[in-house]
């Protein structure tokens, strides 16, 4: 699977859409979209070689944001990290689980 023509969810509320220069240059590929969310939440997805993620069968590693930051509590209170390896229906169930979020 080509990373560049994944086809993502909420495409409303995506900010920002790019395939990271930087981890090309060390023979990485990676690819970062935010979202934000009118209720003032976000989220951060990366597909890449260095993340919890796989590009090859479509797996995404995510984390919702607040003021572009990441909060790692903010949908499960036992979660400390980001969500890893995430196919397409548990992403969009994170997505759907912060965007429902209060303010």
């Amino acid at each position: 699977m080509d990373i560049t023509t994944v086809d993502m969810p909420y495409k409303e509320y995506i900010v920002s859409d790019h395939v990271d220069a930087t981890m090309k240059a060390f023979n990485h590929t990676a690819r970062r979209v935010r979202y934000e969310f009118p209720n003032g939440w976000g989220a951060s997805v990366v597909m890449g070689d260095l993340f919890y993620s796989n590009n090859d069968s479509g797996l995404y590693e995510a984390c919702p944001t607040k003021n572009d930051q990441l909060c790692y509590g903010a949908i499960d209170l036992n979660n400390d990290d980001v969500y890893g390896y995430l196919n397409d229906e548990e992403l969009y169930i994170l997505l759907t689980k912060i965007l429902a979020k209060e303010k």
